[in-house]
């Protein structure tokens, strides 16, 4: 009496066509996750810059979020678990926070949330975002605040560069926030997240865009020059110029420079 059924040969062949076809679409789908990931990353920053502009609205001046008090200049947290102000970030004139801390603000605030600052992309986050259970009462994002922040922000204290914050009246074309500056990785293009391809980012007016690498006369333009005027936004008054290499800032006042806490 006869079985039927597969012979090994016939069994081994499936075997090999179905490894064919989940070769070729891994890259697919890790693909679709990506862009998935990215669209959901511009939704997070356009949500955090119309917290910005409520939050500059709401206070006085109209200035986007700066932490430390009045004059504090770039440097640490002293005590994010603090009671007030003064013992958080020290007494003026020496008063430092974080870049991370002036963004907590929003969260303090209940202007937006911790999960909204956390990109999935971001090789250098936390998998979880940031969770307390009384956020309005503390001033940034934990001890080591760095994985719990994926988005770099424009520098707004007025240390010896001279750069200043900026606010709802800014000119709408500067850039306010991206995904997480590069750093010092001199082979970097464009930051980290999104598989070195490009950055979003935010606005004054809030809009997002992705920003990649463009072909052009005279050689390729990196995404992060997408500033006013060309201006490299992860760098001090550095703007590309047509044709190929870089140059001045003319007005340090359109200038944008974002970082993140481990780039400050």
């Amino acid at each position: 009496m006869k079985r039927k059924g597969f012979t090994l040969i016939e069994l081994l062949v499936v075997i090999a066509i179905i490894a064919l076809l989940m070769s070729i679409l891994m890259p697919a789908l890790a693909r679709v996750r990506e862009i998935a990931s990215r669209v959901v990353c511009g939704s997070n920053l356009s949500g955090i810059g119309k917290a910005m502009n409520i939050y500059a609205n709401d206070n006085t001046g109209g200035r986007f979020p700066r932490a430390g008090g009045r004059g504090s200049t770039l440097g640490g947290t002293a005590d994010w678990e603090a009671p007030d102000e003064v013992t958080a970030f020290g007494t003026p004139p020496n008063n430092t926070a974080t870049i991370t801390s002036s963004l907590w603000l929003l969260v303090r605030g209940n202007y937006a949330t911790a999960k909204q600052f956390l990109c999935g992309s971001d090789p250098d986050s936390s998998t979880e975002h940031f969770r307390d259970p009384n956020p309005e009462l503390k001033w940034d994002f934990g001890i080591d605040p760095g994985p719990f922040c994926s988005y770099a922000y424009h520098q707004p204290y007025n240390n010896e560069d001279g750069l200043r914050g900026l606010s709802a009246a800014s000119n709408p074309g500067l850039a306010a926030a991206a995904d997480r500056n590069p750093g010092d990785d001199a082979d970097a293009h464009n930051s980290h997240a999104h598989q070195d391809e490009g950055q979003n980012v935010m606005f004054v007016d809030a809009h997002v865009d992705f920003e990649q690498d463009v072909r052009v006369a005279g050689g390729d333009r990196w995404g992060r020059y997408c500033g006013l005027n060309q201006d490299d936004i992860y760098s001090v008054n550095v703007r590309w110029v047509p044709g190929g290499g870089t140059d001045i800032v003319a007005d340090p006042l359109l200038d944008s420079y974002l970082i993140n806490v481990i780039n400050e």
